[in-house]
């Protein structure tokens, strides 16, 4: 397989080929769920503290405290 997916110029990626292959020609096939990478999951935990960070601030604004200073809650 390896071998297979080296080759350079193909009419698409040696992957999606054998993905169309297998959807026409295994009436049983599933197509495998694709797992998230570390960095993948790295960068989602980033974007969701920037989220809640950025939430917390808007409701700080709205309630017009400064959470940037420590002990302001």
């Amino acid at each position: 397989m390896d071998a297979k997916r080296s080759v350079q110029g193909g009419s698409k990626v040696y992957d999606e080929l054998l993905l169309e292959w297998n959807w026409v020609n295994n009436p049983n096939w599933v197509e495998p769920v694709k797992r998230e990478t570390k960095a993948e999951m790295k960068e989602m935990r980033m974007r969701v503290k920037v989220e809640m960070k950025r939430l917390a601030m808007e409701v700080a604004a709205a309630a017009e405290f400064d959470i940037t200073k420590k002990g302001a809650i």
